[in-house]
């Protein structure tokens, strides 16, 4: 399984978070950040597939952000003329937070009540539905491993076979 890149936010488009399998684990690796702008490095956690029961792909939009951004931009864009430095840090700041308003987020629960919320830009949307459906198929994979009545079904399937061959076996024999 290859392991799923993906932007955590707008700001911080060049940092990366990732997703991937490691054997019986789900990896997830984030960037960690100081004011959403400064890099810190990373934080990486392994979760067994057993300890997730659950994971879902949340989406809504953020109307104070569109609107304090709306707000920031226009500020910063009269401001250009006058004082271009301030007018431009503030233009930066209101079209990203324009642009933070659309939001995602991969929520994961853990069978310990845990509930882990990993963000998405609106970008990589796509991305967090693929991590959903991969996770969901681990949980499957796992469920169906340890189901014992499936085991059972098919060993007494098998054996339903074996048996059937041994009587005719012993029919021809008799006649």
């Amino acid at each position: 399984m290859e392991p799923i890149v993906f932007m955590t936010s707008v700001p911080t488009f060049y940092m990366k978070g990732e997703i991937s399998r490691e054997g019986n684990f789900v990896k997830f690796k984030l960037p960690n950040t100081l004011f959403m702008v400064i890099p810190l490095g990373a934080s990486s956690e392994n979760i067994p597939i057993t300890q997730i029961s659950a994971v879902g792909v949340r989406s809504f939009f953020k109307l104070s952000y569109f609107l304090l951004g709306l707000l920031a931009a226009f500020i910063g864009f009269a401001f250009l003329f006058e004082l271009f430095l301030l007018g431009l840090i503030i233009l930066l700041a209101g079209v990203t937070l324009v642009l933070s308003a659309p939001q995602c987020y991969l929520v994961t629960d853990l069978t310990s009540g845990r509930v882990m919320t990993i963000s998405f830009t609106v970008f990589d949307r796509a991305k967090a539905a693929q991590a959903e459906s991969m996770i969901n198929a681990l949980i499957s994979e796992r469920i169906d491993d340890t189901n014992v009545r499936t085991h059972t079904d098919r060993a007494i399937d098998g054996n339903k076979e074996q048996t059937d061959r041994i009587i005719d076996a012993i029919n021809n024999i008799k006649k």
